[in-house]
């Protein structure tokens, strides 16, 4: 396939990422706010040229103010799209995190992360003693039969789950565990039953055609199965579809997928195909969001029911906890066909279980996170309402923590009164409305031009039309990304 041609030459940069010396390419975020300071971005904005040289730059950025990797230091190499990573990071999630932003980019062929992971020192009976406890306090991971073993601060996880998914849930649990350098996720998936390749087939292209987070305008992705083995071929928009792509194949039968001849391509896409999302009915709505959730294992459809009208999925029910219901939202948003989520789930409460015993789970969630233990955060529950108070420098800070707190069976609701302290100068509005609006321009599934941008005192606006819900919540995330204290999201998702 026909490629553009890039720049020849290696761009090498060492990214101090916590430096705030590092501004936006093209604005002054040190600029004085002036009456222009508010206004709306415009919405013709020419689209950043995609060289290995300016995507070098644009991770650069991304990297030194993402909160996940701040005060890290990574070397960003460049060539012909494929970003390599090089560097040392003090845990784990964070390196995970420098691949899902690095993906994220627009122009971003592949991601080779070789970043090193040194964290803080810690016993490994201890780090195993944590990874085990938190494990057993996730509602999604509770029942798993697993083992742990820990040398040299490497976790190790053995046993057998019936999914995929599963699996990757238990590696996530363990990489949330200070101490952690690295992770062996030597669980096996063993499906209970044997399935056809016909049917992994219509599962796999089901998936994919109603997961809204795959660019339409690529034009479909082909999938041939063999002995359970899946291969994907085709043309996608972004690396971070690829990888979307590769993750949707993993159904109940799945058992590896080859997605190497899966070509990104950043400028596939055909914008005005990529505005036409394919037509769904409210059942076809219905039965799509429903086979999402039945894959989610945070997820408990015994007692869920969906309803869609007009695209306005209506969830109803109850599950096993906040972050069941939380997911259940969001794997809804990201099914085709689906507008508006109406999110009416109940969190079942443990009435064996009292505030006290949840409070002392609380604080143990957070502290085993290689991020929150070092804050002094104060928490408790109240009526399995679970409290934070405190500061932290960022809103990721804060929403890692109602995360982690929302993992507790019985906690029915989280009372946020966490502060955000920021971690360095506030942008001045026209330096963050800018910054937000790179930030768009640069991730892929959003059309250049069409969300609107005003930034006053730290609080973003978006306003205009995006193609779906899931793009809705993307680029309220950017904006957040971008340092915003506050978003108001008028985005209307067009129909």
């Amino acid at each position: 396939m026909a490629r553009r041609r890039q720049e020849g030459r290696m761009a090498l940069v060492l990214v101090a990422v916590g430096a705030l010396s590092v501004v936006a390419a093209g604005c002054q975020e040190g600029e004085a706010s002036g009456a222009q300071s508010n206004a709306l971005s415009s919405s013709v904005w020419p689209a950043p040229p995609i060289t290995d040289r300016t995507i070098v730059a644009q991770v650069r950025r991304e990297l030194a103010s993402h909160p996940a990797v701040a005060g890290q230091k990574i070397e960003v190499e460049v060539t012909e799209g494929v970003v390599t990573l090089r560097g040392e990071v003090d845990n784990l999630r964070a390196r995970r995190a420098a691949t899902e932003i690095g993906e994220a980019i627009k122009g971003v062929r592949a991601v080779v992360n070789v970043i090193g992971v040194k964290p803080a020192l810690r016993p490994d009976a201890a780090i195993r003693r944590d990874v085990l406890d938190a494990l057993a306090t996730n509602a999604a991971t509770s029942a798993y039969p697993l083992t742990v073993e820990v040398r040299g601060s490497q976790v190790t996880l053995r046993g057998r789950l019936e999914s995929w998914v599963e699996k990757q849930l238990a590696g996530e649990v363990a990489r949330g565990i200070r101490g952690v350098a690295a992770l062996n996720n030597a669980i096996t998936v063993t499906y209970p039953r044997h399935r056809h390749d016909s049917a992994i087939t219509r599962d796999v292209q089901a998936a994919l055609q109603n997961d809204v987070r795959l660019n339409p305008g690529s034009g479909p992705i082909d999938v041939d199965v063999h002995g359970g083995r899946v291969w994907l071929r085709g043309t996608v928009g972004s690396a971070a579809e690829k990888s979307q792509a590769s993750y949707d194949a993993w159904v109940y039968g799945t058992r590896a997928v080859d997605d190497s001849e899966l070509v990104v391509e950043y400028w596939a896409p055909d914008p005005m195909r990529a505005m036409q999302l394919p037509s769904h009915d409210d059942a076809k709505t219905r039965r799509a969001v429903r086979a999402a959730l039945t894959l989610d294992p945070r997820v408990s459809v015994e007692e869920l029911r969906v309803r869609a009208q007009d695209g306005v999925v209506t969830l109803d029910g109850v599950v096993d906890s906040l972050q069941g219901k939380r997911a259940a939202e969001e794997t809804a948003g990201d099914t085709v066909g689906v507008f508006r989520v109406v999110d009416l789930l109940d969190v079942r409460e443990v009435p064996t279980v009292d505030d006290a015993r949840l409070a002392r789970r609380v604080h143990q969630v957070l502290g085993w996170d290689p991020v929150l233990g070092r804050y002094r955060l104060g928490a408790g529950v109240d009526e399995h309402v679970a409290w934070l108070r405190g500061v932290v420098p960022s809103v990721y800070d804060r929403q890692l923590a109602e995360r982690a707190v929302a993992q507790i069976p019985g906690i029915t609701a989280i009372a946020d009164h966490l502060r955000i302290s920021g971690s360095g100068p506030a942008l001045s509005d026209r330096g963050l409305r800018n910054r937000v609006r790179e930030r768009l321009d640069w991730t892929p599934g959003l059309i250049p031009g069409r969300v609107k941008v005003r930034a006053a005192d730290q609080v973003v606006t978006l306003s205009g039309v995006v193609r779906s819900y899931h793009a809705r919540r993307l680029a309220e995330a950017r904006a957040w990304d971008a340092g915003a204290w506050r978003v108001d999201n008028t985005l209307i998702v067009e129909r």
